[in-house]
């Protein structure tokens, strides 16, 4: 039977770090020694001037070993790169991760030159590569930490697929007094040969994986992205953090991997029609990975919100009403139940305020009527730290409400610090996310629900008319294609545009502005200019003739 080469990655019997060290604080010695500490699979470091590496034989090259090698890890100047890699293609290495870097996203020929030459060799030599310019692979239940991050996080459900190593150590680091678990940390650098799409594919077909989080500066084939991932979230959620929206994060993205960045526009359409949840901060990433990992899905918009607070609750109330949530009453059987447990200052409306010196039974009686009410399908719970508030108390009733109504999903409010911190740790260690914020927990519990997809972008027969029409517009173009060639095919296909012309003289210009209407505005027209703002080619909010002929 075959090894797969995806289980080459993720499950190596064996792995070969080629470029390892005996010089403390450097890469090569640092990735071996974190292999070395846990890792029970076969170790073979690969350095030639070296005959014994942290009690482990050293071999001269990769062709050495007389065993087979599942994983090669790849940590030589760039310049050797290739040589390395075609070594590891005659010895029929399965996959290979390039740590190295100084390739295209040094934006110089001779990087872009060595990447090529590296994807050609991989490709050859059927070896799954990733990278170059990443961190590693690391996989918690292998106990494989493949890379120059400090330490394995916990194990858990969630792929980490990330173009930054950086930002996934960082992520790796505050995992763990959040309870986060990974099923695998893969940093994918420059994406030379393997891109998102192969990793989402990879992970796909992964058992351990129950969420995947991507942290994206590119995005490398639109249209199999999209393909791809409206698959693979059907089966898996897919979170999606996307740098390099901005202009000036575009050109920060190109200098960290080469990547080329897309707009915002077009990433939220993307993550739309493939039903994507996008996350716009870190926080928010952090806290939908939170989520998914640990609750059932949210069956319908209809939640209630628990508080001792009513400030806290009307903040939630607000929240809710901004992610399109509903808070319905409570029946009247439940409702009655309720009252007669609460305190006749209480409220037992949506949200219910528990009052201020709330104590766990309380808390309880909320918890249950809202639990058996058919109109209820997510609980969101508030606290605030007041002096008689026993906030342990507390949390252990939720985790009662979390194991007598296990299909409903419930999030926590603990706000405060350390008032609250041992309760937030009783919430976290059974798998209930707490939220510092109102509007923090009902985010969290809203993308519970599935995303709402827009229908696919409908795609035209070629054997239309048009493309005929199409291909004769665009004969002799090469290109960026200019906007009255654009405006011609989006005119064809029936695609809206607002008015506009072309001038070639302020006299042109002046007449056009009057025939569409003031305000205006004038751009540069040149398929050399991409980026028109970034030459002062852009002039907005032009309000009457003289601001145009200007």
């Amino acid at each position: 039977m075959t090894y797969p080469n995806n289980m080459s990655l993720l499950s190596p019997r064996s792995v070969a770090i080629i470029g390892a060290s005996n010089d403390a604080g450097s890469v090569g010695h640092d990735i071996l020694k974190n292999i070395l500490s846990e890792f029970t699979g076969e170790v073979y470091p690969v350095n030639p001037k070296y005959d014994e590496m942290q009690g482990k034989k050293c071999y001269k090259s990769v062709k050495e070993i007389s065993g087979e090698i599942d994983l090669a890890i790849i940590v030589v100047p760039a310049k050797i790169v290739p040589a390395v890699l075609r070594e590891c293609s005659e010895k029929k290495v399965k996959s290979a991760v390039v740590i190295s870097a100084g390739f295209s996203e040094t934006h110089t020929d001779e990087g872009k030159k060595l990447e090529q030459e590296i994807v050609a060799i991989a490709k050859k030599g059927k070896i799954d590569l990733v990278g170059p310019n990443c961190l590693g692979v690391l996989r918690p239940s292998k106990k494989l930490n493949a890379s120059f991050a400090k330490e394995l996080p916990n194990k858990g459900n969630i792929a980490l697929l990330s173009q930054s190593g950086a930002f996934a150590v960082a992520l790796m680091d505050q995992s763990r007094e959040s309870h986060l678990g990974f099923s695998v940390v893969l940093s994918i650098g420059n994406k030379a040969a393997m891109d998102e799409c192969d990793f989402l594919e990879i992970c796909e077909k992964d058992n351990e994986t129950k969420v995947i989080g991507l942290y994206l500066e590119s995005i490398k084939n639109g249209e199999r992205f999209l393909e791809v991932a409206t698959r693979v979230r059907g089966k898996k959620p897919i979170v999606l953090l996307k740098a390099g929206v901005s202009e000036h994060g575009k050109r920060a993205a190109a200098s960290h991997t080469g990547a080329l960045a897309g707009s915002d526009a077009g990433i939220d359409a993307a993550c739309k029609e493939a039903g994507i949840r996008r996350a716009r901060t870190t926080e928010e990433f952090f806290d939908l990975l939170s989520v998914l990992q640990s609750q059932p899905a949210l069956l319908s918009p209809r939640i209630a919100i628990i508080t001792n607070a009513g400030g806290p609750g009307i903040l939630a109330t607000d929240a809710a009403e901004d992610v399109e949530l509903q808070l319905p009453t409570l029946s009247e059987v439940n409702a009655a139940r309720l009252k007669k447990n609460l305190p006749s200052s209480a409220s037992i409306g949506n949200p219910i305020d528990v009052i201020g010196d709330a104590n766990a039974a309380r808390y309880e009686a909320a918890l249950k009527d809202c639990g058996d009410d058919p109109s209820i399908d997510g609980l969101v719970v508030l606290l605030t730290p007041q002096v008689m508030t026993p906030c342990e108390e507390i949390a252990r009733v939720i985790l009662k409400a979390k194991k007598d109504y296990p299909l409903m999903p419930i999030v926590a409010g603990f706000m405060g610090a350390e008032s609250v911190e041992k309760a937030v740790e009783i919430l976290g260690a059974a798998g209930i996310p707490n939220f510092s914020t109102p509007e923090r927990a009902v985010r969290a519990i809203s993308s519970l629900q599935e995303p709402k997809q827009k229908p696919k972008s409908q795609k035209f027969d070629t054997s239309d008319m048009r493309a005929a029409k199409a291909a004769e517009i665009l004969e002799g173009k090469k290109g960026l294609v200019d906007l009255q060639t654009a405006a011609s095919l989006f005119e064809l296909y029936g695609i809206p545009l607002p008015a506009e012309d072309l001038a070639t003289s302020a006299n042109e210009a002046a007449k056009i502005a009057e025939k569409i209407g003031y305000p205006v505005i004038a751009k540069v027209s040149s398929a050399q200019i991409l980026h028109k703002s970034d030459i002062g080619g852009v002039f907005a909010d032009l309000q009457n003739e003289d601001d145009v002929r200007d």
